[in-house]
């Protein structure tokens, strides 16, 4: 379990810090509007709320329509990540792997080549 629980908590803090850089660099407003200075600022729930209420304001094409349908798909995942981390909670290997991808599909979503990599290894 210790290992689960140091995984999953890495991986939301990536997945925290490839949200954070995603939406200073096309929604830069939103990080003006809540004061935030770094990732640790929202947790990894608001940052998908915040990515789903304005994926229309970000540019023309940034994110393509099969990455808007992979970005619905995973949101569910991905906020249930967080909360296994949160809650130490113990998962069989095949949710814990279905996090996993998940997560790894967000980091591509966002382009996050660093964080794809490293959710990878």
């Amino acid at each position: 379990y210790e290992t689960q629980h140091r995984i999953l908590s890495t991986i939301q803090q990536l997945l925290e810090e490839s949200c954070f850089n995603f939406v200073k660099q096309y929604l830069p407003s939103v990080i003006e509007e809540h004061s935030w200075t770094c990732a640790a600022a929202g947790e990894l729930t608001e940052w998908l709320y915040i990515l789903k209420m304005h994926a229309q304001a970000l540019p023309k094409g940034r994110v393509s329509t099969k990455e808007q349908s992979s970005f619905k798909t995973i949101t569910g995942p991905v906020a249930q990540l967080r909360h296994t981390a949160v809650h130490r909670l113990h998962l069989i290997s095949a949710d814990f792997l279905s996090q996993i991808r998940s997560a790894i599909m967000l980091t591509e979503v966002l382009r996050d080549d660093r964080n794809t990599r490293i959710s990878c290894r």
